[in-house]
């Protein structure tokens, strides 16, 4: 459906959030985020860097993109987005030295400033749409991919992974049992939640 000019929104209490959102985002989680856009915008997107030629973020939308739709995928210059018969992409350019480049990249893709599933909002939307007969393969895919990328993040080279989380009052007393764990053969990362 072509949305039409008098659909757009025309001010910002026009872009309300969902009551029927799945995610939910924490204080820190948040404030991760809020920094991230302040320094380098919208990176959940396509992103290009136009002093190095190189994506910033997109990569893994961009092989999604060829995969889907092949030899009809095309670039459209003067607008800058990436046509396909599903719709078109825009591309943001920017200008960044190599180090800002990088920062952005890794800022595009941490776990922890993008908030998680709500599993009860979550379920409650599922649950309706199935009961409703939609085909849920995609939302199960998103979902699985989620949760592999999760475990990937956290030990790569494990196939199952347990954590223990210890909560500490100080930064010495942390340390100090990350070093005591070491010695032990386990492998610790210090968190600051």
């Amino acid at each position: 459906m072509k949305v039409t000019k008098s659909r757009i929104p025309k001010t910002l209490a026009d872009l309300r959030p969902s009551p029927a959102n799945p995610r939910k985002i924490s204080a820190a989680a948040l404030a991760g985020l809020s920094k991230s856009v302040s320094a380098y915008g919208d990176l959940s997107g396509i992103v290009w860097n136009a002093r190095s030629g190189n994506l910033v973020c997109g990569h893994q939308r961009m092989e999604a993109l060829k995969k889907a739709h092949g030899a009809a995928l095309g670039f459209d210059a003067a607008r800058c987005c990436i046509t396909t018969p599903a719709g078109d992409f825009p591309v943001r350019v920017v200008d960044w030295d190599p180090d800002t480049e990088a920062m952005a990249n890794i800022a595009a893709n941490a776990l922890g400033i993008q908030g998680e599933f709500d599993d009860a909002q979550l379920q409650a939307i599922l649950t309706d749409l199935n009961a409703r007969g939609i085909d849920l393969e995609l939302a199960f895919m998103a979902l699985e991919a989620e949760i592999k990328s999760t475990e990937q993040a956290i030990n790569p080279n494990a196939e199952y992974n347990y954590a223990v989380v210890i909560d500490h009052k100080t930064e010495e007393s942390q340390a100090s049992t990350i070093a005591d764990l070491e010695q032990k053969g386990y492998t610790c990362r210090a968190l600051i939640l």
